[in-house]
């Protein structure tokens, strides 16, 4: 009985989408936006920077590790700094009196919880149609009761 032969398996579209190791600068400053000194100076840091001869070499998976490291850092960063900002504009309540909606955004509170709170602190003024909450009541309830 005669063997039949073996095809190989056609993998010649797998060198299409290929990726390689080793890139030149050039395509990594391309690929990322970056300046030639920027790319250099990261693949150095990361150790992933290659001289060979005259050619410079980047090796492309260590350098994308250590670059989405540093994005990741980055928006770490700048939501730090946003929230510093927001603690810098803040200003301590200057009304005496506010009314549901106002102060239960003020005390990050729905409304039926603060409702209630208020209610508990005895902070209720009513004139005419119009309830209002007064704040300070309220501040010194909660220190009173739930502070430590």
């Amino acid at each position: 009985m005669g063997r039949k032969k073996v095809k190989p398996p056609q993998i010649d579209y797998l060198k299409e989408y290929a990726v390689p190791r080793f890139v030149t600068e050039e395509s990594i400053c391309e690929k990322y936006d970056l300046s030639g000194v920027q790319c250099r100076k990261m693949a150095r840091a990361a150790n992933a920077f290659f001289e060979i001869r005259k050619a410079q070499l980047i090796d492309r998976t260590i350098f994308e590790k250590v670059y989405k490291v540093q994005l990741r850092e980055r928006k770490r960063q700048m939501q730090t700094e946003l929230v510093l900002e927001k603690a810098k504009s803040y200003e301590p309540v200057k009304k005496e009196y506010m009314r549901y909606q106002e102060a239960a955004e003020y005390f990050s509170m729905s409304m039926t919880c603060f409702k209630a709170l208020a209610k508990e602190a005895n902070s209720i003024r009513r004139i005419g149609n119009i309830v209002l909450i007064n704040i300070d009541v309220v501040i010194d309830y909660i220190e009173e009761n739930f502070g430590g």
